[in-house]
This record gives structure tokens, sequence and C-alpha cells, in this order.
């Protein structure tokens, strides 16, 4: 995943959108079916991600149960065919979340004491609002 975010073969203008927290590139969410197009075109393989927060102050918050895994539900395929499912298996568990999910109350829930202590106002938690990305060559 980071060799592929790291490679000038990812766009610079998403990759300037990113922010990295350890080894994790995460986008707002409306930049994640780009990401997705790109990791495609790349002929890299979409694995998903999760929803996170990240703060000013570097805390990083990650609700695991609103996640993309396209590893649940795809088998091994050809390359090609891999690359392609994957984005776009990505892109409908991704459009999906927001009808299961309201983003801010797991937040709230997984982390509100935390953001309560900090002082984060609804703005900043929803400034703080990001989706990780995980990609995959599929030759490795």
């Amino acid at each position: 995943m980071h060799d592929l975010f790291n490679s000038k073969n990812f766009p610079k203008h998403l990759l300037d959108r990113a922010t990295l927290r350890g080894r994790e590139f995460a986008w707002q969410l409306n930049d994640i079916p780009s990401v997705i197009e790109a990791v495609k075109a790349t002929g890299y393989i979409s694995i998903g991600g999760q929803l996170q927060f990240r703060l000013e102050d570097g805390g990083t918050y990650e609700c695991y149960e609103v996640e993309v895994n396209t590893c649940k539900t795809l088998e091994k395929l050809d390359r090609a065919e891999h690359v392609s499912a994957s984005a776009a298996e990505a892109l409908r568990q991704f459009d999906r979340l927001p009808n299961e999910f309201d983003f801010i109350v797991q937040g709230r829930a997984g982390f509100g004491k935390i953001f309560d202590e900090r002082g984060a106002t609804e703005s900043d938690i929803k400034e703080a609002m990001c989706f990780v990305w995980y990609a995959e060559n599929p030759t490795k």
C-alpha cells in the first residue's frame, strides 16, 4: 500500500489532498471515489479502508466497524479482473456506508469522551473525519 501512494504513478493532486499518519494515507470522504479510480488506473487492487478521525493534536481514532473490505467478498481472480472487480466492489461498499452509519454518531460513540476532553466542536469533528485507504500490488 505504502509503495503505491509514495510512487510517481499515483496522481499528485490526490496525494496532495491526503494526510499521512504513521504509514497510513487518508482522504476526506468525498475524495475516496477518485482514490479508488486512481488505484485501479495504476493497476493495484483496492483493499478498502476505515473511517478515521484525525485531530489536529495528532490523535487518530479509527472506527473499525465503518469499513470497506473487498477481501471479504472477492475471491482470487486473475490480475486484470481483480483490479477492476476490487475497484467496483470498493466503490459499491463505500457508497452504501452513509446509509448504514451516521459517521459523527459513530465517532462520538467510540471517542466522545476523548473529543470532549480535547474540546473538539462538531465542526472540528467533521473536519477531522477522513477515510484511510489501502491498496495492494497484485504481483506481490
